[in-house]
């Protein structure tokens, strides 16, 4: 059951509705939306991944509620608003200062390159502000599911001769690719201290990767 807000008109929550009709109860909700936070069913965060995948998931049930108008047109437009905001609404920078003590609005996704090699496929990012850059090479072991196996980063500041480095933790990984196109990659991974703290998060669009 899709739940929409007769007030603010935005998806609040989304769940299924039991379908023994003598307990007349829910399942409770697989996601609930606050603000740009999304929860799961036990109230854990949510990346954008997972989160499209519940809504893409969520059971379209007949009678589904949609209480703000009546009229088929304004039905159909709350639809598709549902749609969009699984699929393009949950916007990320392309990297995060996991403490959030700094906007790192400026940094933008410069290339992705990367070569597959039988069961194995080697990704470098390139990220910059025009002035610093933040490299971060990786190495997958593809397969079902597709995992991290090593990464680095190195995040080098014109400004002073000190560089920034760590290890990369993985959070999601989405692959795409056969034996007939190049390889796309993408997802969400942390980027950590020597220590092995996340410092910074790195959120990688789906890319098709150039060599």
């Amino acid at each position: 059951m899709i739940n929409v807000d007769s007030t603010a008109g935005i998806v609040t929550t989304i769940g299924s509705e039991d379908s023994n009709s003598s307990s007349n109860q829910t399942n409770g909700p697989l996601l609930t939306l606050v603000g740009h936070e999304r929860r799961g069913r036990g109230g854990e965060p949510l990346d954008d991944l997972s989160a499209a995948r519940v809504i893409r998931d969520a059971p379209i049930i007949r009678d589904a509620r949609l209480p703000l108008y009546k009229g088929s047109m304004l039905r159909r437009f709350y639809f598709v608003l549902i749609v969009f905001t699984a699929c393009c609404g949950f916007h990320r920078n392309v990297v995060e200062d996991v403490s959030g003590d700094h906007d790192l609005s400026i940094f933008k996704l410069q290339s992705v390159q990367g070569l597959r090699d039988g069961d194995h496929l080697s990704v470098q990012v390139g990220i910059s502000d025009s002035s610093s850059v933040l490299s971060v090479s990786m190495r997958f072991a593809v397969g079902s599911p597709t995992k991290l196996e090593s990464g680095n980063w190195y995040w080098t500041h014109p400004e002073s001769t000190h560089m920034d480095n760590g290890e990369v933790a993985e959070r999601s990984v989405t692959f795409l690719g056969g034996q007939d196109g190049p390889p796309s990659i993408g997802g969400s991974f942390d980027l950590l201290t020597p220590e092995g703290t996340p410092k910074y998060r790195l959120n990688l669009p789906v890319t098709e990767l150039k060599r």
